[in-house]
């Protein structure tokens, strides 16, 4: 007789602020600083708890760390020229590009934002695909409509908040990003009493992949975050069009389950399954999560097929610059349940994402 098995999912939720931090100081020794009218962006991330919330973002440091993407910095005074500029990393957490000099006689209100991949590159069908406008305060993300567990698969676009600076003082510039995509993760384990276990296929369904955006604040590195914990507003014009995210191979190789080790928690590294990107919606009846798995019992392999309504569970969306980590532990039991860990009674921090 086969067994039945419960499953518990839990779902954390965060919101990610990629802050920076920075402090300079000149001395008599260093007089070649003060001479240099190189105009330096620095970007430093990382994370705070506000008001009990979770704040997490999807672990791609070392992918952003390899690729060292330019950042686009535009300033809101028209006189200094500077709108839309492609700024080149440099090293140790520096954007610099050579050919753009403080004036001394200005004050600027810079801002910037990364865009993953790169504006007007990739596939505007089927993704990767970001475009934008007004100078990266309205953009267009089209995610790809087929899932793949490289990190680089996906459209990602981060904007900073504005800061002013006065070019007598030829300070370094420091950049806060925000990022608007939201993120997905699932993680799979299995209970002790299960010998073995294999995930054949997982499907994510009615995923929506395309949305239009447009910045209504911009805030500054002082301003408050919001209720959602972001500091920038944005309007969300997200299309209807839905796909479906599937992970799957064949029966006889299917991907192994670990069995769960406390030491390790729910959501260590070993345990996802799958990570995406997308952009932010509200969950509705076509929001299924569906699990295909063999649990080999009495040394024979069972299998096993059983759906989730994902709009089941609260927060029922997938919010702008949070990420939801769906996490489910296959175990033997008289019935099928489901339990939800709320995202703002969670306590979660994760890595960093721009460098140090």
């Amino acid at each position: 007789m086969s067994m039945r098995h419960r499953f518990f999912i839990y779902i954390a939720m965060g919101s990610s602020l990629l802050a920076g931090v920075m402090s300079t100081s000149c001395t008599k020794d260093t007089p070649a600083e003060k001479e240099d009218a190189s105009i330096l962006f620095h970007v430093k991330s990382q994370q705070y708890v506000v008001a009990g919330t979770s704040r997490t973002i999807v672990e791609d440091t070392e992918e952003l760390l390899n690729l060292e993407p330019p950042i686009y910095v535009s300033d809101e005074n028209s006189a200094s020229g500077i709108n839309n500029r492609e700024i080149d990393f440099l090293s140790a957490g520096i954007w610099r590009d050579d050919n753009l000099r403080w004036n001394n006689n200005l004050t600027y209100t810079f801002y910037g934002y990364v865009s993953l991949p790169e504006p007007n590159q990739g596939n505007s069908g089927s993704g990767p695909y970001i475009s934008n406008s007004q100078n990266g305060r309205y953009v267009e993300i089209t995610q790809p409509d087929s899932y793949d567990d490289d990190p680089g698969h996906w459209a990602d676009y981060l904007l900073s908040y504005r800061v002013s600076a006065r070019g007598a003082d030829r300070p370094i510039v420091n950049l806060q990003f925000e990022r608007v995509t939201s993120g997905v993760e699932l993680y799979i384990t299995r209970g002790s009493n299960i010998p073995d276990a294999k995930v054949t296929c997982v499907t994510f369904s009615g995923v929506k992949r395309k949305t239009r955006m447009t910045l209504t604040n911009h805030a500054t590195n002082g301003d408050s975050p919001g209720a959602t914990g972001m500091k920038n507003l944005w309007s969300n014009a997200t299309e209807n069009e839905t796909v479906a995210y599937v992970k799957q191979t064949t029966e006889s190789d299917g991907f192994q389950v670990l069995e769960f080790e406390e030491a390790k928690g729910k959501y260590h590294t070993d345990y996802r399954f799958m990570r995406f990107l997308t952009v932010p919606q509200t969950l509705g009846s076509v929001n299924t999560l569906e699990i295909a798995y063999q649990v080999l019992e009495n040394n024979t392999w069972q299998l096993y097929d059983v759906m989730f309504s994902l709009d089941s569970y609260k927060p029922a969306e997938w919010t702008i610059g949070h990420k939801v980590r769906y996490y489910l532990n296959i175990d033997t039991s008289m019935e099928l349940q489901a339990v939800v860990e709320r995202w703002d009674t969670s306590n979660v921090i994760e890595g960093t994402f721009i460098p140090d």
